[in-house]
């Protein structure tokens, strides 16, 4: 019995991967590319990245999974890796706010889509953020071993709102602030904080000027300082 699940989890897995491999391709040519402002000054400085970029809705992290010149693992609300609460979670944030769709339709297209979002995060190997948790142990420990493998991670770190205005940039979480803390804890090496600013209407992705955690600064004061950086980067060259 214990064969045969394998086999079939491997013949499932199979399917997943031509899936979305197939629908990468199908997206790259039929969503206009970006055009992505400031790569020459990226490719001064080397992997490994931490990415911080605006959400603009479910239009950032598609976008720079298919046009950013980098190959990165997403941060993702942990829910979204979890059966049922995928689901709500889904309904709420996508299929009523982006898709406008309303009962009974939500409930069955989120319920749809679930099967397909878990399968990705699984596909993309999306690293689940435990917000409030003991459990963001996990999420930190999982992306130091990306960062340690030369690895990038993008976050997308807003907080949720019920707008559904793609230019505008939420506050900021600060949880990912501590990776970049224990990253040189743990290496003796800083890991650059890239910000990124998409915005949609004009069609580009702009590189921001990096920014890098200094040990010798307070926490919390070390902790505004980045984040103050990071969103006025974003904002600024949103605009521009």
């Amino acid at each position: 019995m214990l064969l045969i699940d394998k086999i079939f989890h491997s013949i499932k897995n199979k399917l997943w991967q031509i899936f979305f491999s197939t629908l990468y391709y199908l997206l790259k040519i039929f969503i206009k590319k970006p055009k992505i402002l400031g790569i020459d000054y990226l490719k001064k400085f080397n992997p490994p990245f931490i990415f911080v970029s605006n959400h603009s809705l479910s239009y950032g992290p598609i976008i720079t999974y298919l046009f950013l010149p980098y190959k990165v693992f997403p941060w993702v609300i942990s829910y979204m890796t979890e059966k049922y609460y995928c689901r709500k979670h889904l309904e709420k944030d996508f299929v009523r706010k982006e898709l406008k769709l309303f009962s009974p339709f939500a409930e069955i297209i989120a319920f749809i889509l679930e099967f397909i979002s878990i399968a990705l995060m699984n596909y993309v190997k999306a690293i689940p953020v435990y917000k409030n948790s003991k459990r963001i142990i996990e999420t930190l420990n999982l992306s130091l071993d990306f960062l340690k493998s030369n690895k990038n991670i993008i976050i997308f770190p807003e907080q949720e709102s019920n707008s559904v205005d793609y230019q505008i940039v939420q506050k900021f979480q600060t949880g990912f602030i501590k990776l970049s803390k224990i990253y040189y804890e743990k290496t003796g090496k800083k890991v650059p904080l890239v910000p990124i600013s998409i915005n949609k209407k004009c069609n580009f992705i702009k590189i921001g000027k990096i920014i890098y955690f200094n040990p010798k600064n307070n926490f919390l004061e070390e902790k505004k300082r980045i984040l103050n950086h990071l969103r006025n980067e974003i904002i600024k060259n949103i605009e521009n």
